[in-house]
């Protein structure tokens, strides 16, 4: 039983693997810049250094906390990693699922919801599952409004003003105060 468990962990990091190397090499740019390294639940976390100066200094859509490449996950910093580590944790499961297919099928998925006029990043069926099971990036604790029971407020770096029904409670995005 343990060489089946064994031998299914393998196929998932070489299903992943070709988004893990993408992942490596931006690790690789990082590290000589500050960056540092930590392992944590069979994925290599970089964070820090110069690396969240320039993920800031992107074009505001391009901006991100974390990103998740295979078994690779980058921040800006480790307190954004942590804050976000169950989010980016379901992109690895969703790696190991899709294996090289998942970078295709996530751009479709925003570029479908971008033309169905939705927020490509918070409409995107892959967030929509990251968010449902880990936080979600800019969410914050927001006082229930009466006749309802419970409401999540999410703001995104995006400014995304889209609403959507999460199964356990209502969600409202509203845009990011400037």
């Amino acid at each position: 039983m343990q060489i089946v468990c064994f031998a299914v962990r393998v196929m998932r990091y070489l299903w992943a693997g070709p988004c893990t190397l993408l992942g490596l090499l931006l690790a690789l740019v990082a590290l000589p810049f500050g960056a540092t390294v930590r392992l944590d639940e069979g994925t290599l976390e970089v964070a820090g250094g110069r690396f969240g100066t320039w993920i800031s200094r992107l074009p505001r859509f391009f901006q991100f906390y974390a990103i998740t490449l295979g078994h690779v996950i980058l921040g800006i910093d480790h307190t954004s990693l942590l804050a976000h580590r169950a989010h980016e944790h379901v992109h690895v499961r969703q790696y190991e699922r899709w294996g090289v297919l998942f970078i295709p099928l996530y751009c479709a998925s925003s570029l479908l919801q971008f033309f169905c006029g939705h927020d490509p990043y918070l409409g995107n069926r892959f967030e929509r599952e990251a968010c449902s099971h880990g936080s979600c990036p800019g969410e914050m604790s927001a006082p229930s409004i009466p006749g309802q029971t419970s409401v999540k407020v999410v703001s995104h770096p995006t400014g995304s003003n889209i609403r959507f029904p999460n199964k356990k409670r209502k969600t409202i995005f509203l845009k990011k105060p400037q």
